[in-house]
């Protein structure tokens, strides 16, 4: 009984992540892969910031990179969760890019990464994309929580 209760609320999760109405769009890096992860990223952003006690940039992706955060917000696995992923209507990163908090070490089995970083200061979230051996950002969006 307690795995259906939790099978339903992924499923109501999933809908409610699903359904939402799409917010701003991303300006394009020239770049599908990652203009795709951070539509995704911004997506996922839009849907925290509604939170009451999500209310400051570096409490959202502090939450998105959180165990919790990732089990609620990574969209189902296609070759794992068929059934669900079907479900899922939402923005999905790209395979090959690595979300990710700039407070972190960098995955290095992905050669492509998008990092977030919070300031708090201005109310924006910063995403730097990062392609291999690269030391600086070839990309960078700023998106405000305003």
């Amino acid at each position: 009984m307690e795995g259906t209760k939790r099978f339903a609320l992924y499923l109501l999760l999933l809908a409610l992540i699903g359904c939402t109405q799409s917010g701003p769009s991303v300006k394009s890096s020239g770049d599908q892969g990652f203009d795709q992860t951070a539509e995704y990223a911004l997506h996922t952003i839009q849907i925290l910031k509604k939170r009451s006690h999500l209310d400051s940039p570096s409490k959202i992706v502090e939450y998105m990179f959180s165990t919790m955060g990732s089990a609620e917000l990574t969209p189902p696995n296609e070759s794992t969760e068929p059934g669900m992923a079907s479900a899922y209507k939402g923005p999905r990163p790209a395979n090959d890019i690595w979300l990710q908090s700039s407070d972190k070490e960098a995955n290095e089995f992905f050669k492509k990464h998008l990092m977030l970083t919070p300031d708090d200061g201005r109310n924006v979230i910063i995403a730097e994309g990062y392609r291999e051996n690269d030391d600086d950002p070839f990309f960078t969006w700023e998106w405000s929580l305003d």
